[in-house]
């Protein structure tokens, strides 16, 4: 899958220290990527995103959105195995996840979800959930 080779290739790329700063973009916002892999979606992404709180396109929907966690995960999962000093990749690093969309079904872009993983070296103190106004 192209999504996880590109994961492998920048987590090789930390491993190796040929570079500590990476950016990965899995699709823009108006993407029509077929997610038609995935048992039960039959929609593009962007189509998929106007849902108008129909059941069967908002399960759609989490559908894709639930795949894309998953391959977060995987990334996470991967940087976690590599051990690199006292901890591993992952307890140095900083991985920023999330959209520049809360709601695309209406165009919500405040209140933005976020996910910050990773130790950040020692840095960030892990295992919250904070609420920004």
């Amino acid at each position: 899958m192209h999504l996880r080779l590109m994961m492998d290739l920048m987590v090789l790329s930390f491993w190796t220290d040929t570079t500590r700063v990476g950016t990965l973009m899995t699709a823009h916002g108006f993407s029509r990527q077929n997610f038609s892999f995935l048992d039960g979606v039959t929609s593009d992404h962007h189509g998929m995103s106007h849902h108008k709180n129909k059941e069967d396109s908002v399960q759609e929907y989490t559908r894709v959105s639930t795949w894309y966690i998953e391959q977060l995960a995987y990334l996470l999962e991967r940087m976690r195995s590599i051990e690199e000093g006292d901890g591993n990749l992952l307890d140095n690093s900083v991985v920023l996840y999330g959209s520049g969309m809360k709601d695309g079904n209406g165009h919500i872009k405040n209140d933005l979800p976020l996910l910050v993983a990773g130790g950040g070296g020692g840095k960030l103190r892990q295992g919250q959930h904070i609420r920004c106004e």
